[in-house]
């Protein structure tokens, strides 16, 4: 059987679960499409129906967990389809990726099979890549720099991997499912697993409005639109006024991948002081190089 498309679609806040996926599609060599999950817009964007092509859905493990947010966007990707209880031909063949900063993915790529299980997906395929650190910078550096040409040199082959599956099968309904690594219940959750959750503040990038142009890099990169430039007047005499804009960010919208952090042209956006001891912990406790894993 041959795939007749590719339908990539990632949560990838700072770039790397996406390119990760992008290579794998590389691989299978067949017509690409891309439905972005990033964007603030996807929480209330309407998805295009899926037919038969097989898709690709890759997110990043935040604390050894799929990302709530990512969760949320997954689940509304088949929410309209067929009215609920209708009978569907066939679950949708998918290759589940997730993509880790070189410490642990724990249950994530296992819960990741779940959620898109639950909407219409069937996992035939499942991979484990690495990625960059999202706390990661060159002066402390996690996984940085990755994925390298050796991960995507992997990603391409598994997407091989993944025609010459397809090509062994005379349908859809043959393709045999793959059950990734993991366990239910799933490892705590980054409210649990984070004992500082709750004090969000203090992990939530800031800037430092001395460096900052307002080029508004930040409030477009935000997955989450936790960033916003604040017009703030005063007025201190009925002579005299004027108007100052601030950097403003939502701590209870913030997920911490730290997009802004890695896309602002000044260095003006910060990781905050929490951040900054993860980053040291990081470096430290794993630095050995750790490798992709695939599953089919």
């Amino acid at each position: 059987m041959k795939i007749k498309a590719v339908k990539v679609i990632s949560f990838s806040p700072t770039g790397g679960s996406r390119k990760v996926a992008e290579t794998i599609a590389k691989g299978i060599q067949a017509p690409i499409e891309y439905v972005d999950l990033t964007p603030p817009s996807a929480r209330t964007e309407n998805f295009p129906k899926f037919t038969d092509e097989l898709a690709i859905i890759s997110v990043p493990v935040y604390a050894g967990r799929v990302p709530t947010e990512a969760a949320y966007r997954i689940r509304r990707l088949t929410s309209n389809r067929e009215p609920y209880g209708a009978k569907r031909p066939h679950k949708i063949p998918t290759v589940i990726v997730v993509t880790y900063g070189n410490r642990a993915y724990e249950d994530a790529l296992y819960e990741l099979g779940d959620i898109v299980s639950e909407v219409g997906f069937q996992p035939i395929a499942a991979g484990v890549f690495l990625c960059e650190h999202s706390f990661s910078v060159p002066e402390v550096p996690t996984a940085h720099g990755r994925p390298d040409t050796k991960d995507l040199a992997k990603a391409e082959a598994f997407g091989k991997q993944v025609r010459a599956k397809y090509a062994k099968t005379d349908t859809i309904e043959n393709l045999s499912p793959v059950t990734p690594p993991g366990t239910s219940p799933y490892s705590l959750s980054m409210k649990a697993n984070l004992t500082w959750y709750d004090y969000s503040e203090l992990a939530t990038p800031y800037t430092n409005e001395d460096q900052c142009t307002k080029c508004r890099s930040c409030v477009d990169v935000c997955p989450t639109a936790a960033i916003r430039i604040q017009h703030v007047s005063s007025n201190p005499s009925p002579m005299i006024g004027y108007n100052l804009r601030l950097i403003s960010t939502d701590h209870n919208a913030c997920i911490w991948c730290c997009a802004c952090v890695k896309n602002c042209p000044t260095g003006a956006r910060v990781m905050s002081r929490r951040i900054l001891k993860s980053q040291s912990d990081l470096n430290k406790g794993y630095s050995d190089r750790k490798e992709p894993e695939t599953y089919i």
